[in-house]
């Protein structure tokens, strides 16, 4: 199991040797350093198109990321100390996050790598995509970036005559490549299931062909990406005094769970009735938006949705008993602890709970590929209404809004969809 860092290390090694040999005024290193090569920054030199795509993508700005770096350190983006944090539930160990944050840095010394010293990072770099000759998918999602990678070595350079030191490699256009950092377990938990989602729908498509369209190295995760592959339909209908609102919701193209990725990732619907004097309609029956939609304000604050007639998809953890998985004598595997067991659930949601330590899923509300969520909504009107306004929005964020809000982070709603009609009413069963 230990054997790929040792092959990584020795692999690097021939790699700054051979760099040095060819460029020696460019490259400059010692041994047992990690600050050792830029193979980045050369690679613009021929590729510069591509380099500057991937420059200012997730990938380049992995090791610096200030959302990464908070819930590492437990500070916010101004630096002060705040919580949870990685290093404030173990202020002794640097952890493993640099093993995908950083694997330039960590590939020297995998888990003693302090994601804080990495200054010089450059994140997932060219050199960890395109000199990889081995993936070793751990199911058990236990060595997570460099300790699953094997890289080519000086012999296996690309010798095609063009003076490209990128090797061509078999892997680089396959979803395997991003197994090592996008399947991850803590304990027994699947914290990041992007790559076992997909490789276990079967998608024809590779991860590369969705977020890499076109050869390009942008890895944007913006509106016009996101919208692609999630669709929504709106019914509105008048029963009596009842306005009955029937909304879908598709994973139409993702070939994995929407959302996925990092657990604090979730999409909220909102569905809004207004009469004609601008007056919310009540809802009387359908789901509601859960607490990590945050909760409404006195002065009804934009972004605050915790309530209100839609729904939440998420992936929601909750802490578990440490003593009752090894202790048969505990009932229940997984005790829950933190917070008292009478609380309703509701209740535990408010924040996430720290998924570096030992955790359950609470709940998965997720879309899996071609799922859909249906539900339909029923208001309550008064008399003599003749019409009302209808709005659905689905927002998707890259965070729980409480947790967003507990470290400042500046974080802004990617509304997916937005629906928005008039309803006249009419007096007529059953759905149209």
């Amino acid at each position: 199991m230990i054997m790929p860092i040792h092959y990584n290390k020795l692999a690097m090694i021939r790699l700054i040797i051979l760099l040095a040999l060819f460029f020696p005024s460019t490259y400059a290193f010692s041994i047992g350093s990690v600050d050792i090569i830029d193979l980045s920054q050369r690679c613009k030199d021929c590729h510069e198109a591509i380099y500057n795509e991937w420059s200012s993508s997730m990938h380049a700005m992995a090791a610096h990321d200030p959302w990464v770096v908070s819930m590492y350190n437990g500070s916010d983006i101004a630096g002060l100390s705040l919580g949870p944090s990685y290093r404030g539930s173990f202020s002794k160990s640097p952890g493993n996050c640099a093993t995908c944050h950083a694997p330039d840095y960590a590939i020297e010394d995998p888990l003693n790598t302090d994601l804080n010293k990495v200054q010089n990072s450059m994140g997932v770099s060219c050199l960890f995509c395109h000199f990889v000759k081995r993936i070793d998918v751990h199911r058990d999602g236990k060595l997570s970036g460099v300790q699953s990678i094997g890289l080519k070595n000086s012999s296996q350079i690309r010798k095609d005559g063009d003076g490209c030191l990128i090797p061509s490699s078999s892997l680089v256009k396959k979803g395997i490549i991003c197994a090592s950092c996008h399947h991850g377990k803590y304990y027994d938990t699947l914290v990041y299931p992007s790559y076992d989602e997909w490789s276990k729908c079967r998608s024809k498509k590779t991860c590369q062909e969705c977020h890499f369209k076109g050869n390009g190295h942008q890895l944007k995760i913006d509106k016009s990406f996101l919208s692609q592959s999630v669709n929504l339909e709106i019914k509105a209908w008048s029963i009596n005094r009842n306005l009955l609102v029937k909304a879908a919701v598709t994973n139409t193209g993702a070939g994995h769970f929407y959302p996925t990725g990092h657990p604090i990732r979730n999409v909220i619907l909102i569905i809004e009735v207004r009469d004609q004097d601008g007056k919310a309609i009540e809802l009387v029956e359908g789901d509601t938006v859960p607490l990590y939609g945050g909760s409404p304000s006195a002065d009804n604050a934009i972004g605050k949705y915790s309530g209100l007639p839609g729904n939440g998809f998420a992936r929601v953890f909750e802490k578990v008993n440490p003593i009752s998985c090894f202790n048969t004598s505990v009932p229940g595997a997984n005790t829950l602890i933190g917070q008292s067991i009478s609380l309703e659930k509701e209740t535990r949601r408010l924040f996430p709970q720290e998924f570096w330590k030992r955790t359950m899923v609470l709940e998965d509300s997720r879309l899996p590929p071609l799922g859909t969520y249906n539900q339909v909504f029923r208001f309550q009107l008064e008399q003599g209404m003749s019409g009302a306004t209808l709005r659905a929005k689905l927002i998707y964020r890259k965070a729980f809004e409480p947790l967003a809000q507990y470290y400042g982070w500046n974080m802004k709603d990617i509304v997916l969809k937005d629906i928005s009609r008039e309803i006249q009413m009419e007096n007529r069963e059953g759905e149209p």
